[in-house]
């Protein structure tokens, strides 16, 4: 969907704790963008990490 209208890549975000949404960010060839501070308190480590991953075309 994202690439039929031009996407190249998306930014997905996991918990900083969260180490199997980070492995299967990493998987799919997840680029490590930053850390940055959850103001929101919506997960349990404080900080949200911010991955790019290409669509593959």
């Amino acid at each position: 969907m994202c690439a039929g209208q031009g996407e190249t890549r998306l930014l997905l975000t996991c918990d900083g704790q969260n180490e199997a949404s980070r492995r299967c960010i990493l998987a799919y060839g997840g680029v490590l963008e930053d850390e940055v501070e959850d103001l929101l308190g919506l997960g349990r480590s404080g900080a949200i990490q911010r991955y790019w991953v290409g669509l593959g075309r």
